[in-house]
């Protein structure tokens, strides 16, 4: 016991700043828009005009269903309808990535060899980061449950039950996939196979939901993912799909326990596949090294956004009841009469679509970091430059960021010519994604120059990314000032069609790319790895 608290509070010791940030951002993404919403429909006609809305195919494939009526709609219900599938998915990558980073990452790295060399259980190790994580969500829930019942009012619909129901299924959500991403650490020999095969059921469970949401509930009743929504705060208050989570909580953690107790260390459920003793000659080079690392990360964040653009160009044909009566919506994107509403709308899908695509861009980037890190970095070094080396990583990463952009204006494109009488054109939803291309350059750079900086400055580049995501999409609702918009180079972007094409910015973002790159160029040659 002794020696399991040790490493325990040494868990701690590590994560607490970065779990702290995590719950305040989670917690507040989780609660602020209550009073906001309360003060824009702040009538009964105006909330049951936007309520119309949920009630729409393409929003119940987003969100889910409601058990609201236009009799017993609140604007709790409503709140908790919006807000809770979209807040637990957040909730759901935080463990993703936090309990593969804590288990199989640091045994692929060797770092649990080294910790059960002192006299300490196979167990101590994952039994620890389940209790982090559930101290961690067992938390959020809690603040999340005080701070709705601080900002809200009991006469829209808010209790303390409310609250504490919506709080805690997000935090079990958490729960839920962190037990998951535990055991599929068991099943796969790399932290970055195991990642990508939870984020692939991740998107599977997402999919499956929606389309039994539209066609048959009873089976959605059967998919983990639709229990966090299922519960229904305010409205129906199903309790007993907190107890349903709780439970396979408990099953997936004792079945991860007993896998890793059973394997040897560094070893697997399922081995990988069979290693050629020599490499292509394609993969011999530098670039194609990388563009083999890069291969995982375009098929699935590929997939993926071809998905989640197809997933917001549903909503294209319902766009005028859905935009109508929401001022939180039409804060967000550009009008202009000359155009229509889903062509006003289209560049704020789009500038969510390539902020995602920036994530395997500056992944791919930050594998220098990882390398660096583990000391693979040096023989590495023996085959190349460190200039061809960081070069070849910044232009593959741009490549691999472009295509999956791309990939998302095409799903996009598909959705919505669907539903619409008279669809968007492909040719301007192309172009109108390739406009926010130089951004993937100026993200990519800047990731670049963090590294070649010091490799522990990579997390900056993520920070980077979230406040620029934030500031773009909800600095308008938010209240912040020009001069906060202007330091994302989302802003400089033109929202095509409705705005006029600006190639000066082009040029100007083109420069300052490759000017970072050189900067990193120099640096990453001449410091210390």
């Amino acid at each position: 016991m002794t020696n399991f608290t040790l490493i325990f509070r040494n868990l701690i010791k590590k994560d607490w700043k970065k779990l702290s940030l995590s719950l305040i951002g989670l917690v507040y993404f989780a609660v602020f828009y209550a009073p906001m919403m309360s003060n824009i429909y702040s009538t009964k006609a105006e909330l049951l005009a936007m309520f119309e809305t949920l009630k729409n195919p393409a929003m119940i494939a987003l969100v889910g269903p409601t058990e609201a009526t236009a009799q017993t709609v609140t604007m709790a219900s409503f709140y908790f309808q919006e807000m809770t599938l979209f807040t637990a998915l957040i909730f759901i990558i935080v463990s993703i990535l936090h309990v593969l980073s804590r288990t199989r990452a640091e045994e692929e790295e060797g770092l649990s060899e080294l910790v059960l060399s002192f006299p300490v259980g196979k167990l101590t190790q994952p039994v620890a980061v389940l209790l982090e994580m559930t101290g961690f969500y067992l938390t959020s829930g809690a603040l999340i449950t005080a701070g709705l019942s601080l900002v809200t009012q009991a006469s829209n619909g808010f209790s303390l039950t409310t609250n504490a129901l919506y709080g805690f299924s997000l935090a079990l959500s958490g729960l839920l996939f962190s037990a998951l991403a535990l055991l599929i650490a068991q099943l796969f020999a790399t932290a970055s196979t195991a990642r990508n095969v939870t984020f692939s059921l991740l998107g599977a469970l997402y999919i499956a939901r929606a389309f039994t949401d539209l066609s048959n509930l009873t089976l959605s009743r059967l998919n983990p993912l639709a229990w966090v929504y299922l519960s229904s705060p305010a409205i129906g208050n199903h309790g007993l799909y907190l107890l349903a989570t709780l439970l396979l909580v408990g099953c997936l953690s004792l079945v991860a326990l007993y896998l890793q107790n059973r394997r040897d260390i560094s070893g697997s459920i399922f081995s990988g596949k069979e290693r050629h003793h020599r490499a292509s000659r394609l993969y011999s080079s530098t670039l194609g090294f990388v563009a083999k690392n890069a291969q995982g990360q375009l098929t699935i964040w590929g997939i993926g956004l071809l998905i989640m653009g197809a997933t917001y160009g549903s909503i294209f044909g319902d766009i005028d009841k859905f935009v109508k009566n929401n001022a939180t919506i039409k804060a967000m994107f550009v009008e202009n009469p000359k155009f229509n509403l889903a062509e006003q709308f289209m560049g704020t899908i789009l500038m969510v679509l390539v902020v995602l695509a920036a994530v395997p861009v500056i992944s791919l980037i930050g594998r220098l970091a990882k390398d660096e890190r583990l000391g693979r970095l040096d023989l590495l070094l023996l085959k190349t430059s460190r200039t061809k080396l960081l070069w070849s990583t910044w232009g593959m990463a741009v490549l691999v960021g472009t295509v999956v952009a791309e990939l998302g204006g095409l799903g996009l494109y598909m959705a919505a010519a669907s539903v619409m009488t008279h669809p968007i054109p492909l040719t301007t939803v192309l172009t109108a994604t390739t406009a926010y291309l130089p951004t993937l350059l100026v993200i990519a750079s800047l990731t670049t120059l963090f590294i070649a900086i010091h490799r522990k400055l990579l997390d900056l580049a993520w920070l980077y990314l979230i406040a620029s995501f934030i500031i773009d999409y909800l600095g308008t609702l938010m209240k912040l000032g020009k001069i906060f918009h202007q330091l994302t180079p989302f802003y400089w972007v033109p929202r095509l069609p409705v705005d006029q094409m600006d190639w000066r910015y082009v040029v100007v973002m083109g420069m300052i790319a490759l000017t970072l790159l050189g900067i990193s160029s120099l640096i990453y040659q001449k410091r210390n790895l």
